[in-house]
């Protein structure tokens, strides 16, 4: 975004039988803790937060919600994004579970 403070991410993708479109902004760096905020609208009416802290490896975690995710960027021969989501179990603070894994493929295959 202009000024260099956010940055915009739109969100259109098909999960299952699901298409969700949407707007990310992620900015807003915590000095202390390393972590962006993200705030995310969808076309639904919807609003979420989470945040996303840079790991050292180039991949990124995310946070928010009852849930978590890893992102690893493409590279060392892999062409696509790749995301482990997990959400916290019910009925078991602090655990967490696997909910979904996730493949950004820029060739829409």
């Amino acid at each position: 975004m202009e000024g260099g403070h956010w940055v915009i991410h739109r969100i259109d993708v098909v999960i299952g039988d699901q298409h969700s479109r949407g707007l990310e902004l992620i900015g807003d760096r915590d000095a202390a803790t390393g972590r962006f905020r993200m705030r995310a609208f969808d076309a639904g009416g919807s609003f979420s937060t989470m945040t996303a802290l840079p790991q050292a490896d180039g991949s990124l975690l995310l946070e928010g919600g009852g849930a978590r995710a890893v992102l690893a960027p493409a590279g060392a021969g892999q062409a696509f994004m790749t995301a482990r989501w997990e959400r916290q179990a019910g009925d078991h603070p602090g655990e967490w579970i696997h909910w979904m894994d996730v493949r950004f493929d820029p060739t829409g295959s």
